[in-house]
């Protein structure tokens, strides 16, 4: 039995996230293995350091036809968890399917790409956009 939540991904400040996502807009890439030096030897056999740290990819796909004031509440839940703008280093709850467990965890921020579907009642519609968190690497 999993300690699922009923919730994805959550911002720092609580806010859960799910409810700006489409319905497959989560998508987690848990704790991938680094490694530093690995090589092949002479006889194809492969020598790995692997550190102790993994880091998370995390992908979160927005709903279509989100609003200006949809998008703003969601980037500003998001930026409850700041933690150094110049980075975009922040701070989300997730669900890790490796684990079967919620972790948080602290990720990079990409450039984001933002695609308009138009302009309605006045305000700016939202094509559906992919967000992407990297992760800085978290001891397990």
């Amino acid at each position: 039995m999993s300690n699922f939540s009923g919730y994805y991904v959550k911002a720092y400040n609580g806010v859960i996230l799910d409810q700006y996502l489409n319905i497959e807009g989560y998508k987690d890439t848990p704790d991938q293995r680094q490694d530093k030096d690995s090589y092949r030897d002479g006889y194809g056999v492969l020598h790995r350091q692997v550190l102790p740290n993994v880091s998370t990819t995390l992908e979160l796909t927005t709903l279509e036809g989100l609003t200006v004031d949809q998008v703003i509440a969601f980037k500003d839940a998001i930026a409850t968890g700041i933690t150094n703008s110049m980075e975009r280093k922040v701070t989300l709850t997730y669900w890790n399917d490796e684990r079967m467990a919620y972790c948080t965890d602290t990720f990079y921020m990409p450039d984001m790409t933002f695609s308009h579907r138009g302009i309605q009642n006045g305000t700016a519609v939202y094509k559906s956009m992919t967000f992407k968190f990297i992760g800085y690497g978290e001891q397990r």
